[in-house]
């Protein structure tokens, strides 16, 4: 008979309330998705009302803060997300008797005066919410690997291409998830996002990208079928122009290898650069924020111009006292409506409380963004952008990195000098041959300039562009400017040649 034993094991687990949840939520969205939420929750919970008697406060519609903290050490105890989630048991009324004390946050942050004319312009992310559509209309996809693949999709640079290797995603997606993935879920993934519409978006590289759209060329002739053919089993001659090579590994004719490389040139290198999705479905971007120079000093507003004022309805909160004072000769149905008015002015608070942190966190993780990046919002010059990652802010406010990605996630800033993706500001960092760090951002636009001052007719190869840099001050192996201009969908020298 086997012992049985008993065991104790102790575990923590992360509970969020109603109201962490409701900022998480709000957090994601873009303005022009968090007006629609307003108006939708102002539409479905009558205990919520648009305030529009509430007089603006002078003091709170911009944010002039000290940027000249180079440090950027923004961070103190409060990290803004230790929130009270208002779920009380008890049926008290403490919140909602006076007038006074009912909760209104405006949350119009700049005086008709002050607001400058919205610039929109069209960008990438029209071509990530096509992705986005095209893969909500999929069947058969399990929610898990649907989650997965919008996350592969917001990863995407802007010409369609995935930089993060699988291995990266999953550590990545369990992080800001909090969900266990296994590489071959985000393999499938990457799959399904590679079967959407440009043909060639998410490829891993330029040679990946034309297999993709080769395949995907319905009836296929035979200079298709030995186009991929060649990038499959000979892509180092195809980059070469090494036709022989070809037709001696394949046991083909030079006319069939020209026949495959008319196929080849027929392919688009950047699927979402000059995509007629972009063209044709563009979307109006709304900054969420602006950030100005006046009079030397950069101010910081956020874009909610169009978002109404929130305040607890009067109406439901006298009712609800009256139900309490009452509450001995009430009936059934007159408990149930009291229960009913309770939970709508709760959610209501939550909401009003959630907008509320929602604004003060992304303020907060901006105004780190602005401090660290100084140099760039007085100049609108990519090289005098720093490095910085997603930890660096989080460590600068007090904010998990979850948190910093939600609010920097499908946002933009308004600046003198245009709108900027936020992602733009986060670039890893890279050392010259002197000792001096520059940022990532820097070294891709010098390798850009570059290639864009090269002869056409003789355009410099991978180790002609490494002598270069080296000129520059960044000793690059070869192998890592082949990675770079893979990544920047850039082809080989052989492809770029102009007569």
């Amino acid at each position: 008979m086997s012992g049985q034993s008993l065991t104790i094991q102790q575990q923590q687990q992360l509970k969020l309330s109603p109201l962490q949840i409701q900022v998480m939520k709000l957090l994601t969205q873009s303005t022009l998705e968090f007006n629609e939420r307003v108006e939708q929750e102002i539409e479905e919970n009558p205990a919520l009302e648009v305030n529009d008697d509430h007089e603006f406060d002078n003091e709170k519609k911009s944010d002039k803060d000290d940027f000249d903290d180079d440090n950027g050490n923004g961070g103190d105890d409060d990290n803004g997300l230790d929130y009270d989630d208002g779920n009380n048991d008890d049926f008290t009324l403490g919140d909602y008797v006076s007038a006074d004390d009912i909760p209104s946050y405006q949350y119009n942050d700049m005086t008709e005066q002050e607001r400058r004319p919205e610039m929109s312009f069209q960008a990438d992310e029209s071509v990530l919410e096509d992705l986005r559509k095209q893969l909500n209309l999929l069947p058969h996809v399990s929610e898990e690997i649907k989650n997965i693949a919008l996350y592969v999709i917001g990863c995407l640079n802007p010409r369609g291409y995935l930089e993060r290797d699988t291995e990266t995603i999953v550590d990545d997606f369990i992080f800001i998830a909090s969900k266990m993935v296994t590489e071959a879920q985000v393999e499938e993934a990457i799959s399904i996002v590679q079967s959407l519409e440009p043909a060639g978006v998410g490829a891993r590289n330029i040679r990946e990208c034309l297999i993709l759209q080769l395949k995907r060329i319905d009836n296929p002739s035979d200079a298709v079928l030995l186009a991929i053919r060649i990038l499959e089993e000979c892509y180092a001659a195809i980059e070469d122009k090494r036709f022989d090579k070809i037709q001696k590994a394949l046991g083909v004719t030079e006319e069939e290898v020209q026949n495959a490389v008319a196929e080849l040139k027929k392919l688009n290198p950047q699927p979402c650069h000059t995509s007629d999705i972009l063209m044709d479905n563009s979307v109006v971007i709304v900054p969420d924020f602006n950030v100005h120079d006046e009079d030397g000093e950069l101010v910081l507003t956020l874009n909610q111009a169009n978002t109404p004022t929130l305040q607890l309805n009067n109406h439901y909160a006298t009712v609800l006292e009256e139900y309490a004072n009452n509450r001995k000769n009430q009936s059934r149905a007159q408990k149930e409506a009291a229960l009913f008015i309770k939970q709508k002015v709760d959610a209501a608070k939550w909401f009003i409380s959630a907008v509320q942190q929602r604004t003060e966190t992304m303020t907060k993780v901006m105004t780190a963004i602005i401090k660290r990046q100084k140099a760039f919002f007085e100049t609108g010059d990519d090289e005098e952008l720093k490095p910085m990652i997603m930890k660096t802010i989080a460590d600068d406010t007090g904010f998990d990195i979850s948190t910093v990605s939600r609010v920097c996630n499908n946002k933009y800033v308004q600046t003198d000098f245009g709108v900027f993706p936020l992602k733009h500001f986060f670039t890893e960092s890279v050392e010259t041959d002197q000792g001096e760090v520059h940022s990532m951002a820097k070294l891709k636009n010098l390798f850009l300039k570059c290639i864009e001052e090269e002869d056409k007719r003789k355009p410099l190869s991978d180790q002609q562009i490494v002598e270069y840099m080296k000129e520059k001050g960044f000793s690059l192996a070869r192998r890592t400017i082949a990675k770079y201009r893979d990544q920047l969908g850039i082809p080989k020298a052989q492809f770029r040649k102009e007569i």
